[in-house]
């Protein structure tokens, strides 16, 4: 869309006089000056715009959008709902893939671990028996059985740990003796355990401060619980103030109804004997569980006769005993354990007995089943509660697994997994539970994937391996329902609706887009205009032309598709690179430099604020630029308290040493008014300050020394020269050089030029006859360091031949110096070195 922008400025013509004796420029108002520069630069961005743009392609752009939003909306809305529902199954069943497996290897890794805890303690006993001089299998008490069981329970997630050694028929009398004599050991063992248990739970109870209040209220009604059953344990129906009795012989318990009661039948010869000896924990029973023979145990019974047959690691069947009958026994080992805070989770849930082998040697594994057999001296025994293997597995929110544990003794065991939860479900057939979803299961073989794993990784030099035969376990895995609910969502039915409301949303936004691209075109504008003005403030008209048009060009062969954005940016900062182009500089034979300087400023500013400061030089800049704009003198730059013009560039004018002499002699007297008027909250000492101003006419060359904040500058010696006139001047005085009196005198002011009544000696120049120059009828008269007001000039101005209107710039009003006195190098009033001028007060 082209954008129409009216300039309403009235430009008042500049006429052109010839100048008499006292003659002086006729130029239009400071306003009309700014005002003209100001049509200029809009017309100039008024015509790039409508080589730039790009309104009717966007809208092409517009309606090609809109049909394929609308186009992608309808087929996206047919589609997505089955797409999101493929994918919603897709992660349901990688999902399960993934926590399947992981379930198959926790179960199979927990009994591996066994394997290793369990071997572990098979091996320190019979290290201990092999180090200990005098003791020698059966006969043998392992000292800190408790301890080292607890650590074992832990690691194995064991719930009891028994020992029980093997007795042959011709040690048994010689065993029954020693039992006799040594059957204190458990009560040792008994009380050792429970101040162990003691210490622990106290423990426990003092970090309860550290849960919320439900935390608390839960635990302090386990260990309550705890204290309760624990106080309450007798095993064999025994009270609490009752220390059972040994049973001298080896005998066999039988369970009795609700009660144990040994039955006295295992006559001689009818060997070899498991006679209990050491547990952990130990409960009330003490003594009264000693000499009971497992070999004729019927939850153990097949599981030892197998292992007398191959010295192996047995896994048995599993078992579910009543809670009132035999099944308390196992509660009140509960009670005692590491999961006594827990013990409701277990009650009536299914176990299994594993048995290792301890030999009175380490155990070979290359040695046969026969030297296997002959090295065997007792067995340890525990029961395992197959849930433990199945918690903390899985993540929150996977729900509804169903684990079926099955053996080779036709036992099924099932379990519903949620999360780190795990649920008993009974042993009925689970098949209705995953029907549906069968042909996504998993199963293992424990045995073949513990073997499968066997190697020095995983094994110690003398861990028994599982028995390949005898006890078979394996575990299938399969979601549910449930499991697949958790990864439906309503998101097929969202996504079509989203999909619908987004092409709806996106339709009023192309219904505002007019109106928008009008305001954004309208904002670039104004942000043109801006950037106009300040390349306006910064660099004479012919530059500028130049800078746009090599901007042009670079624009072109780049084929920057944000050629616009670019443009403004390129307005902004001017030259964006000097790669493959030629350098923009000209020189300039008949020009004449200013310095402007301010006599007494170091010493007056040192005592004022920096507000001050600035308030004194804005002013007095202000002024100096509406003067300039007026009188055709191009501000360069302001270096501190010091102000460079020149006049004669970019285009020639004959009267370039006339404009600035009049420039000078009004900045002279608009100073002392400033001065005057600041001072009344300045400081009086404020009006001690006055302008020094040196002139020189030559030659000088000037350009853009493009790079990082590139500005318009001059080089060459009449700049160094008009440096030396300011520095060797008067304060209050035009203080000029030869070539620049010789030039006012060539144009009829030879009354204005005064000699110096003795040469000045410049630093690098020598002995100079310089001059005072006092504008007649029309200016201020400088004499004897003094301003005296002798006239003001005539408002005609000065007539400029051959130099166009648009060479004036703007004010510091406009926005000219604001951005300029951010590059200023800080300080070129009192320049030692004449010649280091332009690289010291270069921008």
């Amino acid at each position: 869309m082209t954008a129409d922008i009216t300039v309403k400025t009235t430009v008042k013509d500049v006429k052109d006089e010839q100048f008499g004796d006292e003659d002086v420029s006729e130029v239009s108002s400071i306003g009309d000056v700014k005002n003209r520069q100001q049509q200029q630069v809009m017309d100039r961005l008024k015509e790039s715009l409508k080589k730039q743009d790009k309104t009717q392609v966007v809208r092409i752009w517009r309606v090609i959008v809109f049909l394929i939003l609308f186009v992608a909306a309808v087929s996206v809305c047919v589609g997505l709902y089955a797409y999101a529902r493929n994918k919603e199954h897709e992660s349901f069943e990688t999902s399960f893939r993934t926590n399947g497996i992981r379930v198959i290897q926790a179960f199979s890794d927990g009994i591996e671990r066994k394997l290793v805890a369990f071997g572990s303690m098979s091996n320190a006993m019979t290290s201990y028996v092999l180090s200990t001089p005098d003791v020698e299998f059966p006969f043998v008490t392992f000292p800190n059985f408790e301890m080292l069981g607890a650590d074992v329970r832990v690691a194995a997630l064991a719930v009891v740990l028994h020992y029980a050694p093997l007795v042959t028929d011709d040690k048994r009398k010689a065993w029954e003796a020693w039992a006799m004599e040594n059957r204190f050991q458990v009560d040792k063992a008994f009380a050792q355990e429970s101040r162990y248990r003691k210490t622990q739970d106290e423990y426990f109870a003092n970090i309860l401060g550290e849960q919320d209040e439900e935390q608390q209220r839960d635990s302090t009604r386990l260990l309550q619980h705890q204290a309760n059953q624990t106080a309450q344990n007798g095993s064999h129906n025994l009270s609490a103030q009752e220390d059972p009795p040994l049973i001298t012989i080896i005998n066999n318990t039988v369970q009795d109804g609700t009660k144990y009661r040994p039955q006295l039948n295992r006559p001689p010869g009818s060997g070899p004997y498991f006679p209990r000896w050491q547990r952990c924990p130990i409960n009330r029973t003490k003594q009264a569980f000693l000499n009971s023979d497992l070999s004729q145990w019927p939850a153990l019974k097949d599981a030892l006769a197998e292992m007398l047959k191959n010295p192996k690691v047995v896994l048995d069947k599993a078992s579910v005993f009543d809670v009132n009958g035999i099944g308390a026994n196992f509660n009140n080992n509960l009670l005692l354990s590491q999961y006594r805070q827990s013990v409701e989770g277990y009650i009536g849930e299914p176990m299994s007995f594993l048995v290792y082998p301890v030999f009175d040697t380490f155990y070979n594994a290359t040695a046969s089943v026969q030297e296997q057999r002959d090295h065997l001296a007792g067995m340890l025994y525990s029961n395992i509660y197959w849930r433990l293997l199945l918690e903390d597995i899985l993540p929150f929110e996977l729900k509804g697994v169903i684990c079926v544990i099955e053996n080779s003794f036709n036992d099924t065991i099932v379990y519903r997994i949620d999360g780190p939860q795990v649920t008993y479900l009974g042993d009925q057939d689970p098949r209705g539970l995953y029907e549906t979803f069968e042909h996504l299961g998993f199963a293992q073989d424990a045995t073949a994937y513990v073997k499968s794993r066997t190697s020095p990784e995983t094994m110690s030099y003398s861990t028994v391996p599982l028995h390949d035969t005898f006890g078979q376990y394996t575990l299938r895995v399969y979601p549910s329902q449930d499991t697949q609910n958790e990864y439906t969502s309503m998101q097929p039915i969202i996504f079509p609706v989203v999909v619908a409301v987004v092409f709806l949303l996106t339709a009023v936004v192309f219904m505002v887009f007019d109106f928008v691209v009008e305001r954004r075109q309208r904002i670039v504008m104004e942000q043109a205009l801006q950037s106009g003005a300040l390349v306006n403030s910064l660099f004479p008209e012919q530059v500028q032309s130049r800078l746009y048009q090599e901007n042009q060009i670079k624009k072109t062969t780049t084929g920057d598709s944000n050629a616009w954005r670019k443009s403004l940016k390129s307005e902004r900062d001017v030259v964006g690179g000097t790669a493959g182009s030629r350098p923009i500089a000209d020189h300039y034979d008949e020009v004449t430099v200013m310095f402007g300087d301010l006599a007494g400023f170091t010493a007056w500013s040192a005592k004022r604020t920096p507000v001050d400061v600035f308030e004194l030089l804005e002013s007095l800049y202000d002024a100096f630029d509406g003067i300039a704009l007026k009188r055709g003198v191009f501000k360069v730059e302001t270096i501190g308290d010091c102000w460079l013009g020149v006049c004669g560039l970019p285009e020639p004018n004959p009267l370039h040493a006339v404009a600035v002499a009049r420039f000078a002699s009004e900045c002279l007297l608009k100073m002392n008014q400033i001065v005057r008027k600041v001072s009344e909250h300045l400081g009086a000492d404020t009006q001690n300050l006055q302008l020094r101003v040196g002139l020189h006419s030559g030659s000088v060359t000037a350009g853009v020394l493009r790079g990082q904040k590139s500005r318009f500058q001059l080089f060459g010696d009449t700049v160094n020269t008009a440096s030396r006139m300011e520095s060797t001047g008067q304060a209050g005085r035009i203080h000029a050089s030869q070539s620049t009196a010789d030039e006012l005198i060539a144009q009829g002011k030879s009354n204005w030029v005064s000699a110096r009544d003795h040469t000045v000696k410049a630093k690098g120049k020598g002995e100079l006859q310089t001059y005072f120059i006092t504008v007649q009828g029309g200016g201020s008269v400088a004499t004897s360091g003094t301003t005296n007001v002798t006239g003001m000039t005539t408002a005609s101005g000065l007539q400029r031949q051959g130099t166009r209107d648009s060479e004036v710039l703007p004010s510091t009003k406009e926005g000219a110096d604001e951005p300029m006195s951010a590059h200023i190098t800080p300080s070129c009033v009192e320049i030692e070195d004449a010649d280091q001028f332009s690289s010291n007060c270069s921008v």
